[in-house]
């Protein structure tokens, strides 16, 4: 379920008979659609694109979980990270030219073409940032955390995004920012990109959801406390991170 920038759509994905559809509802003719992606077996979570012309999603394709892109106009999709392992959560960042999501591969790096019997993927998730506008298959690991579940990440700003983990055993919320420093100098300039993240959170109860509410800078999140599902709001207060200086 989800808005369309427009806000004149909302946009469902319903499994139906094994088969994904994406139902569109358009607001001003109070009409509905449907469009059969083709071969997804499964859609684990979905938003649209700054300008609404595509779907980003994560799904199923031959039991294998993927990064896929949608395009309205076309009708049609790509899987962007055809490999093996498994891909979750993907959001848009930096005006569509970044895509940052949940993942359980050990190498920075797409199309990792390991066969069942070779594959050697995590046993937790971490955050990676892919450069889409460029299709540069070499990935930025934006957490490394070999005991804790990096997920659910939200876009905060072009360059910040908040996401959970159980680094110290609890689902807690962080902040993660990204930036780049200049690497070397040729012909042309080369850049090397970072992140830097920190815990905004230090609760005695596992957040089980969040949804990053712009308008109000507020996030909203699910908790299991006392064995009861609550619902919090809290404004997004970012902590000092300190900048990453360069050494010669």
């Amino acid at each position: 379920l989800a808005w369309h920038p427009k806000n004149e759509i909302l946009g469902i994905t319903l499994e139906v008979k094994g088969r994904c559809y994406y139902y569109p509802y358009n607001l001003e003719t109070k009409k509905w659609e449907n469009r059969l992606l083709v071969d997804v077996e499964k859609i684990t979570s979905w938003s649209y694109s700054d300008d609404g012309l595509f779907m980003l999603f994560s799904g199923f394709k031959n039991g294998q979980s993927d990064i896929f892109l949608y395009s309205f106009l076309s009708h049609s999709y790509q899987n962007l990270t055809n490999d093996f392992y498994d891909d979750y959560n993907p959001i848009f960042i930096n005006h569509q030219k970044q895509i940052v999501f949940s993942s359980n591969r050990k190498k920075d790096s797409l199309f990792l073409k390991d066969d069942f019997m070779h594959a050697d993927p995590q046993k937790k998730y971490d955050l990676f940032l892919y450069q889409y506008a460029k299709k540069d298959t070499a990935l930025l690991r934006v957490t490394d955390t070999p005991y804790a579940d990096d997920i659910a990440p939200q876009r905060v700003s072009e360059q910040e995004i908040i996401y959970l983990s159980d680094d110290n055993g609890i689902m807690n919320r962080y902040l993660a920012k990204f930036d780049s420093t200049i690497s070397k100098i040729d012909t042309s300039i080369h850049y090397m990109y970072y992140a830097i993240t920190d815990a905004l959170t230090d609760r005695a109860y596992s957040i089980l959801e969040q949804n990053y509410v712009p308008s109000t800078n507020t996030v909203a999140d699910i908790s299991l406390k006392d064995g009861v599902k609550r619902i919090y709001f809290t404004p997004l207060h970012r902590l000092y991170m300190p900048e990453i200086m360069q050494t010669k």
